[in-house]
């Protein structure tokens, strides 16, 4: 966060730093210890996502973090068309099109978060451990629970929530042996790996 501070320092109208900053706020209490979501935090998600879009109206990334930050307002419908703007910018950019499944996922629109994702998997980018991240929440969401918890196990970072979202999803399909196996590593994962981030 404090990289894009400084670059909003020096220049405030270079919109990717805004994006920069409104998504750092908005992933920061999945990140930090202790650091949880308040209306201040989330008045600088939506105040840089919308200064990004004044500067650069045309910038499929200031409309992907505007989507995100109406999702963090619980305004969903307006987030949902925002997503589909955003990746109407740039048809080539995979990632906003697996960006924006998940969050149209999370506000319950789950065949256009389908569309969304077979846009992403048509582009056939190879897919790393953010991606699969990604996939295991919209997986889940569109209640696919089998895919959901195949798409965990390919991203071992504890702190991007897969092995929760993982365990969820064998709970579901009715596998509580294992999904109490997966939610207890996931725990010690996520206590050791935020042990070190607070030393």
């Amino acid at each position: 966060r404090k990289l894009w501070l400084s670059i909003l320092a020096d220049n405030a109208q270079i919109a990717s730093a805004h994006v920069g900053y409104s998504a750092s706020i908005s992933t920061s209490h999945l990140v930090f210890p202790g650091e949880l979501r308040n209306p201040e935090s989330i008045a600088l998600i939506v105040d840089h996502a919308a200064a990004s879009i004044n500067i650069d109206p045309l910038d499929s990334r200031s409309h992907l973090a505007n989507a995100w930050a109406l999702n963090a307002v619980n305004a969903f419908q307006r987030s949902t068309n925002a997503f589909r703007h955003a990746v109407s910018l740039n048809k080539a950019d995979s990632w906003s099109f697996i960006s924006a499944a998940e969050g149209v996922a999370l506000g319950g629109e789950v065949a256009a978060s389908a569309e969304l994702l077979n846009v992403f998997l048509e582009h056939r980018v190879p897919l790393r451990e953010q991606h699969w991240a990604y996939l295991t929440i919209i997986r889940f969401l569109h209640e696919d629970f089998e895919s959901a918890f195949e798409s965990s196990r390919n991203c071992p970072l504890p702190l991007n929530m897969s092995g929760a979202w993982g365990a969820a999803a064998l709970a579901l399909l009715g596998r509580e042996d294992e999904a109490r196996d997966q939610a207890s590593c996931f725990m010690a994962q996520a206590r050791a790996a935020w042990s070190v981030s607070t030393t």
